[in-house]
């Protein structure tokens, strides 16, 4: 694009030289010089751009800057960081703003350009958590002040929007802007932002009321001077000396009150304020000198009960100080306001007052700057706090993210897409297959950050898995995949009741309490129903299970006759896998357990069953482990032939997103280590990919190599044995 031309840089430096004159009076000369170095990067990089309204974009950043600075009370570093409010566009990265103006703008430059990118269109059925939600995105409370001077901006400057952005902005103001700038005690910029809402919702109302108060400003004039001339006089008499203002209150707050007392403009009894403000009175005596002005105004006039307010003794955290009380003259009420100058500069200009006050020290700003968070993180009304509990209360154990149709949503920190799809519906987060954070699909087990939008991804085929209870964090999740998991343990523990009373019936085996206590035991469970759904998952082998039974059937009665079982000579699995049997006993049959399905490479042991054959179990099997407790004498010690070559079945689970040729990559390794595929079950949807395939391996050594290999691969999410 092309540069600016003469003519503009002329206007452009004039605006810039404007606003350092503001300025320049309270800002040192190194963070001046700090300032025209942030200035002139920012035109460097906007030079050529221009704004819809074809004035260069630079001259809306020097406004905002100004807004910053000199109506919010912001400093040198927020002044830059509303210089580059917007810059990322033109291909400058926040590590290049931190490198050249420090950690704190490239943060507040961060902060502001990922708060802006959030619909705020939903903020008025939410504006509470919207309102969290920004300050928990915005780790330095500055980018919330900035997004407060974009926001005035864009109201001051309504012809450079269309009716969609002026309706966007409208709507922050309303529900963000506004409520922030109440808990901050900024009135004076609160009181624009209500009327400008005010003018643009309800313009009919706002011109009646307008017009009316302009239309009585003679008579109110008379009225109030009236009022006011015997407290002059008390204050005289007393040597007090003091300015006192009065002014019609505001006309969203008249609005306001017209629809709560349901009465008209005439009727509304609390209409006027007047201020009283105490010149030339020490730090030390100001409480003193504010209580004497309340004495010598409630000894004039009736205060009414109730409506005294006492924010001297014991200010806002914002550090508003006031005293208010509310007196009747000829029948009207009026509400006054006694306060120091210093007080009444603090109450009117927040930020830029404590600056002022304090000497012009950055620390003093950033402690204020702490003090706004701890405003905007409590979550009552100051004023209802117990006194010893306006401690900073930082929100770090949530976050808050949104919906696609920017519904906010609270979550404890360290939440899972699992635990935000239970948090949408039940049968969302049963069959949740991951989910798109920010437009890129993230699995189940991915922690959510403030400010993500999250559509979850649903498959009708997925299924809560036990090791969902690890992913999950919140117990609204896990009391589900509890429940899930416990109803299908309880429907598959009937199917095992059924197979297990039929194999007892074709086993003809008598079923009793006994038989049942003596399975638990030896299986080292506690309830049948854990038997049973290990029978209908194929967890427990029926052989053994057959072999298990004999056993209890010989023992109990030594007239049982064992039958005989045809079980192969050699080993179920491919090839010719061999086993070296200690103890001489090479020539017994044997056969790999299913269970656990042990290759070359696995350290395994052989189970002995009273039919003479030899199971063959990895050491860290279940169903072993718990045979090997009840009947140690029959486990003995087996070692794999390694001269021979033969091939074993082996499992593998793939997880990995679902993009093209995925498929066609895991085979290449297949091809690439020459591994036989025996059967493979494959299932694709929502973005992800599962694959199960059975695979013909020669030992350990090969299946770890093969996983390494595909677990290499771009796109992969998880391999794992089964």
């Amino acid at each position: 694009m092309q540069n600016y031309n003469e003519q503009e840089i002329e206007i452009i430096e004039k605006r810039y030289n404007s606003f350092i004159d503001s300025i320049k009076h309270t800002i040192s000369e190194e963070r001046l010089l700090y300032i025209e170095k942030a200035f002139r990067f920012a035109l460097s990089k906007r030079n050529g751009d221009y704004r819809y309204n074809g004035k260069p974009s630079i001259l809306h950043v020097i406004d905002v800057a100004e807004i910053v600075c000199t109506e919010l009370g912001l400093r040198s570093k927020s002044v830059a960081a509303a210089f580059f409010h917007g810059i990322t566009r033109f291909g400058v990265t926040i590590d290049e703003i931190k490198e050249q103006f420090g950690d704190v703008v490239a943060n507040i430059v961060d902060g502001y350009e990922k708060m802006v990118v959030v619909d705020t269109e939903k903020a008025a059925l939410q504006p509470d958590k919207f309102v969290r939600l920004f300050l928990s995105m915005a780790e330095d409370i500055r980018v919330i002040m900035l997004m407060i001077a974009h926001n005035l901006y864009y109201l001051r400057n309504q012809g450079e929007l269309n009716e969609d952005g002026l309706n966007k902005y409208y709507i922050e103001a309303k529900y963000l802007v506004i409520p922030i700038l109440h808990r901050l005690g900024l009135y004076n910029i609160k009181q624009e932002f209500e009327e400008r809402v005010m003018k643009y919702e309800h313009p009919d109302e706002f011109e009646f009321i307008s017009r009316s108060i302009k239309e009585s400003k003679a008579e109110q004039e008379v009225f109030m001077e009236a009022f006011m001339k015997p407290i002059r006089e008390a204050l005289e008499k007393e040597g007090i000396e003091a300015v006192i203002k009065w002014r019609t209150k505001s006309i969203p707050s008249i609005y306001a009150k017209m629809k709560a007392q349901n009465v008209p403009l005439d009727q509304v009894y609390d209409l006027f304020a007047i201020r009283i403000i105490i010149q030339n009175s020490d730090v030390m005596s100001e409480i003193d000198d504010c209580w004497k002005v309340f004495s010598l105004v409630t000894n004039i006039y009736e205060p009414k009960p109730g409506r005294m307010r006492d924010w001297v003794t014991k200010p806002k955290i914002t550090g508003y100080e006031s005293l208010h009380i509310t007196v009747k003259n000829a029948d009207k009420w009026i509400e006054v306001q006694i306060r120091t100058q210093r007080m009444d500069d603090v109450a009117e200009r927040g930020c830029a007052a404590h600056w002022h006050y304090k000497g012009g020290k950055s620390y003093f700003t950033d402690a204020w700057l702490n003090q706004i968070r701890d405003v905007l993180e409590t979550e009552k009304e100051l004023t209802e706090l117990p006194d010893d509990r306006l401690e900073r209360k930082v929100r770090s154990d949530v976050v808050f993210v949104l919906t696609p149709q920017n519904e906010v949503k609270q979550l404890p920190v360290g939440s899972t897409v699992l635990d935000f799809a239970f948090e949408i519906h039940t049968q969302v987060g049963l069959h949740c297959n991951g989910a798109y954070i920010n437009k890129r699909i993230r699995p189940i087990h991915y922690v959510l950050s403030n400010g993500d939008t999250v559509e979850v991804i649903v498959n009708k085929k997925q299924f809560p898995r036990p090791e969902w209870l690890s992913i999950a964090t919140t117990e609204r999740a896990k009391n589900r995949i509890r429940r899930y998991l416990r109803d299908q343990e309880m429907k598959e523990a009937e199917l095992g009741s059924a197979i297990f009373h039929r194999k007892l019936k074709n086993w003809k085996i008598n079923y009793d309490d006994k038989l049942l206590n003596y399975l638990l035991k030896y299986y080292n469970i506690d309830k049948s129903i854990e038997l049973f759904h290990l029978i209908a998952t194929e967890k427990i082998d029926m052989l053994q299970l057959k072999g298990v039974l004999m056993t209890y059937a010989e023992e109990k009665n030594k007239t049982v006759k064992v039958e005989n079982h045809d079980v192969k000579e050699k080993s179920s699995n491919v090839g010719d896998t061999s086993i070296v049997i200690d103890g001489n006993m090479s020539d017994m049959a044997y056969k790999m357990a299913k269970c656990c399905n042990p290759i070359p490479g696995d350290a395994v042991k052989g189970f002995v069953s009273v039919a003479g054959c030899i199971t063959v179990h990895r050491t860290d099997c279940r169903n072993f482990k718990a045979i090997k407790k009840q009947y140690p004498y029959r486990v003995i010690d087996i070692n794999w032939d390694t001269s021979s070559s033969g091939l074993s079945k082996a499992y593998i689970r793939v997880t990995a997103y679902d993009v093209f040729a995925i498929l066609n990559d895991i085979t290449g390794v297949f091809k690439q280590m020459e591994v036989n595929i025996l059967n493979a079950n494959l299932d694709s949807k929502n973005g992800f990919f599962e694959g199960r395939f059975l695979l013909e391996v020669k030992d350990t050594e090969m299946l770890d190599l093969l996983i390494r290999n595909i677990k290499s691969l771009r796109y992969i999410i998880d391999v794992q044995r089964t």
